[in-house]
């Protein structure tokens, strides 16, 4: 049977894909890295009947996921079906974007205008932001990798809620017909459990429901937030109040050099519940 090895991602985030092997003239196979621990969307099963995952957790898993998201974006792919069923996890609980199949190639130079969306209906549509949805304009919505920005939002806001912020309880079905993401709204947080407001700024950053107001997956991976915790977000915001934004830049990159080492303890974290569960 002929094969033939094709260029793979090689990321610690991202599942590697070994090999395709050509089964016919119309189908082919591919051979993918091996994680042993499940998928995200398991494990936030487990966690709901038990109560959810705890901030520290939850922020540290989305460092790993905004890790590969960001090396993605540095290739020009945009996943566009970024959900917990997509994340899986080796035998130490590093987790790793699997499922490339309705992702899109953005050309050079196309990076920051974004591409024309020409598939739309595919997807799982608790995780697409309101431009997936848009319909009748004189062209197909424009998307860009803050596609992936909203899905990781709607991941982090369901690992620390329980609960996805648009469309819970609802079929695709029913949000098509009600045109749930066809009129603005803001995101709501319940009052349970308590989650620091650090975490809700950056999730309604993530949710921004226009693109523009939206960060992008490298302003996102190098959030405050994201990469130093509450209090590293919390100094930037006062820091950028009390100068002008001045003293942002130095912040950041402190936050920065503690969320690598943070990254990698999360990955022992995981594997520890990960390893409970066999």
């Amino acid at each position: 049977m002929p094969t033939t090895r094709p260029p793979s991602l090689r990321h610690p985030a991202v599942v590697a894909l070994l090999d395709v092997l050509e089964v016919d003239a119309d189908t082919f196979a591919t051979v993918l890295e091996l994680c042993e621990g499940g998928d995200l969307d398991g494990l936030m099963r487990e966690h709901k009947a038990r109560g959810t995952l705890p901030e520290r957790e939850a922020r540290c898993l989305m460092v790993q996921i905004f890790s590969g998201l960001r090396y993605l974006a540095s290739r020009r792919i945009i996943h566009y079906d970024l959900k917990p069923a997509n994340i899986l996890f080796d035998s130490l609980g590093q987790a790793k974007i699997t499922d490339f199949g309705l992702s899109k190639m953005v050309s050079e130079g196309q990076t920051q205008a974004g591409i024309e969306l020409t598939s739309q209906g595919a997807g799982t549509y608790w995780y697409l932001p309101p431009e997936a949805f848009e319909t009748g304009g004189p062209a197909p919505p424009r998307i860009s990798n803050k596609l992936d920005v909203w899905s990781a939002g709607v991941i982090f806001y369901s690992l620390l809620y329980g609960k996805k912020p648009y469309g819970e309880s609802m079929s695709q079905e029913q949000m098509l017909r009600e045109r749930v993401m066809a009129v603005q709204r803001e995101v709501e947080f319940p009052a349970r459990p308590t989650v620091s407001p650090e975490a809700k700024d950056f999730i309604r950053r993530c949710l921004a429901w226009q693109q523009d107001a939206r960060p992008d997956v490298e302003a996102a991976a190098t959030d405050p937030y994201l990469v130093g915790g509450p209090a590293a977000a919390a100094a930037a915001a006062a820091a950028t109040a009390g100068a002008g934004g001045a003293g942002s830049g130095a912040t950041g990159q402190q936050a920065a050099g503690a969320g690598h080492g943070i990254g990698r303890g999360m990955s022992l974290g995981l594997g520890t519940v990960l390893n409970s569960r066999r």
